[in-house]
């Protein structure tokens, strides 16, 4: 399954709505589409596997993000 694909089903899993997302994290509703639909997010998920696989905190790195720390 792709990741944008798999984070639309989580989203709905959620019964979250995208506009309200989009909103909150400050992008427009049509980037959080252009997310769930693009192919080359698989990617991306790609990567993030190798990465989680090298021993890389995933949840920690994007805590900081959203914290918007660095290490």
């Amino acid at each position: 399954m792709e990741l944008g694909n798999e984070l639309k089903v989580e989203r709905i899993r959620l019964s979250l709505k995208a506009k309200a997302i989009a909103a909150q994290i400050g992008i427009s509703p049509q980037q959080l589409y252009n997310i769930e639909q693009a192919d080359g997010m698989n990617a991306v998920a790609k990567y993030l596997a190798y990465l989680r696989g090298e021993g890389v905190d995933l949840n920690a790195s994007f805590d900081r993000i959203r914290n918007h720390k660095t290490i």
